[in-house]
């Protein structure tokens, strides 16, 4: 983007707009609409809105205080994963695809994505602001925690490329866009999806056992429900159709010759976070009804859909059923249906969750 207002860009008169690496963006075009389900999406995310201020904690703190230590210890350890992925998607989101975005409708879908991962973001911190004495000592811990940062690497390494390729744009170094571009592309968007729809995903599931086996950390758990909410109901779905459009609409010739860097990606996600759960649980100790097994068949539960949205192959087993069926009450307050039925509810989209998913039309 080398333009703020193209007023050269004449794509309404086709109403064609790619999604990335055309034009510079001219006039925000509502009228020529290329691809509805973007717009569709973007009303659906917009819908969710919440305030990271609204969930009191003021139980919260003195819970803190009064858990068991191994109890304590879940949350910490949760809670530090937990506040550094989100500050990544914060900081990634907005500054790495809005430079190359050529569409009205993915810009302000993708604005207000990075919105909403800014309130998840303000969210954590203001539980680590509201339960510790000291919050400084939280950030300190985050910061020299090897094995969760050890959870993130994969990730940066191609955020840290995405920068690089938006970096050359900005600068204009970089004009003509080909092969090794689309590529990129293509690699951010699936280790996205791999942070939200399985890595974020997994992390709730800590947070909402403590609260369903001590009846404690109540706040944390509302807090934590609600960006399920966002991440599950439309930041899963809001990849899934960037790729779709990649894959099958604007047809990147790269997408067949990266299948196999596509489920590397995946596989390193699936095993990062059952490599997770057992450090997780050989160091804090298990909690009933959550334990290292449970959580290692629920991000294979969770993941597979995402494989099969991408044609990719799952080797993993295959687990058909929802280990946590008790969690629906955290992301479900209304309690009509279970988390796998919310896909056709016309009730509050706060209810929407991953399985929305899997009644999408999508052309994989």
């Amino acid at each position: 983007m080398s333009k703020f207002l193209n007023l050269e860009n004449e794509n309404y008169k086709t109403g064609q707009y790619p999604l990335f690496f055309g034009e510079d963006l001219g006039l925000f075009d509502s009228f020529n609409v290329t691809y509805p389900e973007i717009l569709k999406a973007d009303e659906d995310q917009r819908a969710l809105f919440w305030k990271s201020n609204e969930i009191d904690l003021t139980r919260d703190y003195q819970d803190m205080k009064d858990a068991d230590d191994n109890i304590r210890e879940f949350v910490i350890e949760n809670l530090s994963f937990q506040m550094a992925g989100d500050t990544c998607a914060n900081a990634a989101i907005q500054t790495l695809l809005l430079p190359i975005i050529s569409n009205s409708q993915a810009s302000s879908l993708v604005s207000y994505w990075g919105d909403s991962e800014a309130v998840h973001a303000d969210a954590y911190s203001r539980i680590i602001a509201q339960c510790f004495d000291d919050p400084n000592v939280m950030f300190e811990r985050i910061r020299k925690n090897e094995q969760m940062l050890k959870r993130l690497t994969f990730l940066q390494k191609v955020f840290k490329k995405q920068g690089q390729l938006v970096g050359r744009v900005l600068t204009g170094e970089l004009k003509e866009f080909g092969s090794e571009e689309r590529k990129q592309v293509i690699r951010f968007l699936v280790t996205l999806l791999c942070l939200e729809g399985i890595m974020f995903l997994a992390s709730f599931t800590a947070t909402f056992a403590v609260t369903n086996t001590t009846q404690m950390f109540n706040g944390c758990a509302k807090t934590v429900g609600l960006i399920h909410n966002d991440e599950a109901g439309s930041h899963v779905k809001n990849s899934l159709i960037f790729l779709n459009i990649i894959k099958n609409k604007e047809k990147y010739p790269e997408w067949d010759s990266m299948r196999t860097e596509i489920k590397e990606i995946m596989d390193a996600a699936v095993n990062s976070e059952i490599d997770w759960g057992q450090h997780l649980f050989n160091k804090v100790g298990s909690i009933v009804g959550y334990n290292q097994e449970l959580l290692r068949k629920y991000v294979l539960h969770i993941a597979k859909p995402l494989y099969d949205k991408l044609e990719i192959p799952f080797d993993f087993e295959v687990v058909h059923n929802y280990p946590f069926p008790w969690m629906d009450k955290y992301i479900d307050p209304d309690l009509m249906q279970t988390a796998q039925q919310e896909a056709q509810s016309g009730n509050y989209l706060v209810n929407a969750t991953l399985d929305d998913v899997g009644n999408m039309e999508f052309d994989f």
